[in-house]
């Protein structure tokens, strides 16, 4: 007891945990993980999901759900119809204003998967601020509803049309690569 009073270290120095414990927990925080930057990007990484796992849901938005296969292949749709149609080349600026649904996150799946980068616009905001946020951004693109198509001056894509829209069985030709301005 002598010994302890003699050391003097102030109070907050003292562990609280032994030193087995701490080799434990520091074993248990090395959890630093080393990725590929090359192939790692999410559109990659998704549709190599739906390919191991093409029935499992992944996507439910209330009475809604689409599986990794349905998902794909819709979001491959817009893809190349934004790609091959519209023109949409990497590191374009694509916006969008839908309200949350299961076409929104078609959308942005999309729009990355064409290498562009997405810009979220919120359809609550008056049209004249969402016009001048699309001057600003000086993108071509903007992808809507048709609860939200009345707010803006501009051409629009329709996201409702996506069961009309061909059939494509394969991703965009466009290489997304980590180091895209949308990443």
């Amino acid at each position: 007891f002598d010994d302890d009073l003699r050391r003097r270290e102030p109070l907050f120095s003292l562990s609280l945990l032994l030193p087995d414990e701490v080799t434990l927990q520091q074993e248990l925080n090395a959890t630093q993980l080393i990725l590929s930057p090359a192939d790692r990007c999410l559109p990659c990484d998704f549709a190599r999901n739906a390919e191991h796992y093409p029935q499992k849901l992944a996507l439910v938005l209330d009475e809604q759900s689409l599986t990794y296969a349905e998902l794909l292949e819709y979001t491959n749709r817009l893809a190349s119809h934004l790609s091959c149609e519209r023109q949409v080349q990497p590191h374009d600026l694509v916006c969008q204003c839908v309200e949350r649904s299961i076409e929104m996150i078609i959308g942005q799946l999309a729009i990355l998967a064409c290498g562009a980068t997405y810009v979220p616009l919120s359809p609550s905001d008056a049209p004249t601020h969402l016009n001048k946020l699309v001057q600003q951004c000086r993108t071509r693109h903007v992808l809507v509803h048709d609860r939200t198509k009345s707010n803006f001056n501009s051409d629009t894509i329709m996201l409702n049309g996506l069961v009309d829209m061909p059939n494509s069985d394969r991703q965009p030709s466009i290489r997304v690569r980590a180091d895209d301005l949308a990443w």
